[in-house]
């Protein structure tokens, strides 16, 4: 999985979860990582399967698409301002307040269930989360690289 500074983003603000999905999608076509149809993948998969993830103090999302939309494998990780409303995953008629947003660019070779076994370990230690909160985006990116890349 590619891990690139381009793709991470330190406090963004946003007031819902399709703007920050869109600037996150428009940000990784830009970059040559995913095609246009991206983002409506992310939306169509989203409304069928949320993601929103509660950790009991907070909250994470990590959407992702099917592969077609894909050109290469790697994630955008955003930290927010402001927290947004995603679809719970667990029970699809709640919302839960997302601080951070990591979309997931899943190419056809990527073990799906290995990468997100690691993302969950490393969004479920609270004090790792809690640093790339306070982080700005050289440091979130440090963070980053150090307990995603292999």
């Amino acid at each position: 999985m590619i891990i690139d500074n381009n793709l991470i983003f330190s406090n963004l603000e946003y007031e819902n979860s399709n703007d920050v999905l869109k600037f996150l999608s428009d940000n990784l076509e830009k970059n040559g990582y995913v095609k246009s149809s991206f983002y409506g993948g992310l939306l169509e998969r989203e409304a069928a399967y949320p993601t929103g993830l509660d950790f009991g103090d907070y909250s994470i999302a990590m959407p992702h698409t099917e592969v077609e939309h894909v050109l290469k494998s790697t994630l955008s990780i955003a930290t927010l301002k402001k927290k947004v409303d995603f679809k719970c995953a667990e029970d699809h008629s709640k919302d839960t307040p997302v601080e951070v947003v990591c979309v997931i660019a899943f190419g056809e070779k990527e073990d799906k269930i290995d990468v997100l076994t690691k993302l969950i370990s490393f969004f479920g230690n609270k004090e790792e989360f809690y640093k790339m909160l306070t982080s700005d985006k050289d440091n979130l990116v440090e963070i980053v690289k150090k307990n995603l890349e292999n």
